[in-house]
C-alpha cells in the first residue's frame, strides 16, 4: 500500500502542466512559478500529512509563504490564471483516485484481518465448548459414583 508523499503530488502535478514545477527553483518570485508552487502546496494540503512548516522547507521557504500561497494565490488562479487552475484539477483528481484505491486497499486489508481473527476465535471458542462439556460429563460422572 502507497502513501501519497509530496514528491509523488508533484509527479502528479507536472503530469499535467506545460512547464513543470521543481524542487530546484526554491526562491523564484515569477508569476508562473508562484502560481505552480501554491497548487502544489494546496494538493499536498489535500493529500498528505505535512505540516506548513515542512511543505515549505521543500521550497526553502517558511509556513507564512505556504499560508499567503493558499490563502491568497491560490483563489485568484481561477480569474487569472486558468491553466494552471484545471492542472490543479486533473491533478487533484488523479490524486483522489490514487488516494481512494490506498484507502480502500487498506481497509479490505483490516477487514481480512478482522475475518481472520473472528473465525479463530470462534474456533477457539467451539473448543471451549467440547472442553466445558467434556469437564461437566466427568463431574456428572463422579457425582454419580
Amino acid at each position: 500500500m502507497e502513501k501519497l508523499t509530496p514528491r509523488k503530488v508533484l509527479f502528479e502535478l507536472n503530469r499535467t502542466l506545460r512547464v513543470p514545477l521543481s524542487f530546484s527553483d526554491p526562491k523564484s518570485r515569477k508569476r508562473d512559478v508562484v502560481d505552480r508552487r501554491s497548487v502544489f502546496y494546496r494538493l499536498c494540503r489535500e493529500f498528505t500529512d505535512y505540516s506548513l512548516t515542512d511543505l515549505g522547507l521543500l521550497f526553502n521557504q517558511g509556513h507564512a509563504t505556504v499560508l499567503n500561497a493558499e490563502n491568497v494565490v491560490f483563489p485568484a488562479l481561477e480569474v487569472y490564471n486558468t491553466e494552471v487552475h484545471e492542472a490543479y484539477k486533473l491533478a487533484r483528481n488523479r490524486l483522489s483516485q490514487k488516494a481512494k484505491t490506498v484507502t480502500d486497499d487498506y481497509f479490505r486489508q483490516v477487514y481480512r484481518d478482522y475475518l481472520s481473527k473472528r473465525s479463530e476465535m470462534e474456533r477457539a471458542r467451539a473448543k471451549l465448548n467440547k472442553l466445558d462439556i467434556a469437564r461437566l460429563i466427568k463431574e456428572i460422572e463422579i457425582e454419580l459414583n
